[in-house]
């Protein structure tokens, strides 16, 4: 419960900043004080016993995302931003960066698997209307079996 409201606080916060404001935050996160992303940044830099995760960069790049998603869409805007995170945090770049890199091609891979979903479920659906179609079109059409049973006009027997 709490590091869901905590979590929402953060990326509510996050999400009011602009890229300047990303940098701004980011040159004064070495100097203690501050309230909210440079608070959160400066005492991450300071802990002599942080322990990096795979999940804390993923944290890191949605933070990014959230102030501008751009930086995130080219692997090239994004190298620099990632660099002077780790830099300033003491992180393993090259880890860092290979993290990301394997999160956002599994993310590609969903989205590619998602587009092969829809298109199956198109295909599914088009088919089952075309059935349904033929055969709301075979019960309309009238059938040509009981041609000699109908009954006459003037309610007799009708002859063959």
């Amino acid at each position: 419960e709490r590091y869901r409201r905590d979590a929402e606080q953060f990326r509510a916060e996050v999400s009011k900043l602009s890229t300047a404001d990303l940098e701004a935050v980011m040159a004064q996160a070495e100097h203690s004080g501050g309230t909210g992303l440079q608070s959160y940044l400066n005492s991450i830099a300071n802990v002599q016993n942080f322990k990096y995760s795979r999940l804390f960069a993923i944290g890191l790049l949605t933070a990014i995302e959230t102030i501008d998603e751009s930086i995130v869409a080219e692997q090239e805007t994004l190298k620099p931003w990632v660099q002077k995170l780790s830099e300033l945090l003491h992180l393993p770049n090259e880890k860092m960066e290979k993290d990301l890199e394997i999160y956002r091609s599994n993310l590609e891979k969903f989205r590619q698997a998602q587009v092969v979903m829809e298109d199956v479920l198109k295909a599914d659906r088009k088919k089952r209307e075309e059935r349904q179609a033929a055969a709301q079109e075979a019960s309309d059409t009238p059938s040509d079996d009981v041609v000699g049973s109908e009954s006459a006009p003037d309610g007799g027997e009708a002859t063959p």
